[in-house]
């Protein structure tokens, strides 16, 4: 469990291979740490070697480079982070968002199921949205539809008022479009995109449930046929990671108008590997340490390799060491 008082720090690479002999006491040098370059160091403060062990540094600390050349270089730093300490490490491999598609009637992939189209009948269906509970007092939003068939009912008919009637009423929610093999008809419901703006409108897809009332007799629902997936490591949440972390940098005003603006290292366009290293802060150094410590979690964001492999050179320092401190952590893949 996590508390107000518990550090987490974001470290945000680029996709950019490790400068050769990379140092990190002296700016002014060609091989100081890289705007966007992600190091290990050990207990002496200089990068820790890889394959270097528990045994040739008790503590790690995990820098990344900000800025341009000279004097405008800086590091963002973890915590400082002891070996005896450890508590968990993972790692999660970037994956796709995905956006839910569900059918009513008529599946056009599949091939298969159609709407039972019966005169004079009333048709109901229900559409709920299950993404955002906050927004409606922790209620889920329900939109509800209706449709009387005549004398002459047909699946063509009863699919087309549907479509229409969702697609044109809702302002976000979701598209449908009328599908079909031969005679066969249903509406294929694909979740929208959402806003994202921070702080304001979080990273999410659009998560619904349908539902058919009586007059639907035997039609068939396939719901979800692709379940909505908010996916990992998306350039977006990245970016509210960066943004909750930043709090614990004294980002106090984060949620009122106009929101204070931090550093912003995190590409929107960017697919992420991500790195978590959990571990009981007890560096004198913090004011929640000593025999009863805080957690600190330490996460390592790099792009997914397009022009380099930076991840490579950050698991190659930090998975010797990690399998030899005092409780061996299994190693890092992403």
């Amino acid at each position: 469990m996590f508390k107000s008082d518990n550090t987490s720090r974001l470290l945000i690479g680029k996709d950019i291979n490790r400068t050769a002999g990379v140092q990190v006491n002296d700016s002014g040098v060609a091989n100081f740490i890289a705007d966007g370059e992600v190091v290990v160091l050990g207990e002496d403060g200089t990068p820790l070697a890889p394959g270097s062990t528990f045994a040739d540094s008790r503590y790690i600390t995990i820098v990344q480079g900000r800025g341009g050349a000279g004097s405008t270089k800086v590091m963002t730093s973890s915590v400082t982070i002891d070996g005896s300490q450890i508590v968990t490490a993972s790692g999660t491999s970037f994956r796709d968002s995905v956006e839910q598609v569900s059918y009513v009637g008529h599946d056009d992939v599949a091939a298969a199921g159609s709407i039972d189209a019966q005169p004079f009948t009333n048709y109901k269906m229900t559409i709920t949205y299950k993404n955002d509970r906050e927004v409606f007092s922790e209620q889920l939003l329900k939109r509800v539809y209706f449709y009387s068939t005549g004398s002459a009912a047909t699946q063509l008919e009863i699919a087309t008022y549907f479509a229409n009637v969702i697609t044109n009423e809702e302002f976000y929610g979701v598209a449908a479009v009328v599908v079909n093999t031969g005679a066969d008809y249903g509406v294929r419901l694909t979740g929208r995109p959402l806003d994202f703006e921070l702080p304001l409108f979080e990273w999410n897809v659009m998560d619904f449930e349908v539902s058919l009332g009586t007059g639907f007799g035997a039609t068939t629902l396939t719901d979800p046929k692709i379940a909505a997936d908010k996916g990992s490591g998306k350039g977006e949440q990245i970016s509210e990671l960066e943004w909750f972390c930043q709090g614990f940098d004294g980002a106090i005003n984060r949620v009122n108008f106009p929101a204070a603006k931090g550093r912003s290292d995190a590409d929107l366009t960017a697919d992420y590997d991500l790195l978590a290293i959990e571990s009981f802060n007890v560096s004198e150094d913090y004011p929640v340490s000593g025999t009863k410590p805080a957690k600190a979690l330490t996460y390592i964001a790099i792009p997914e390799p397009a022009v380099a492999n930076q991840m490579t050179d950050v698991l190659g320092q930090l998975n010797p060491w990690l399998a030899t401190v005092v409780r061996p952590q299994a190693a890092l893949a992403v």
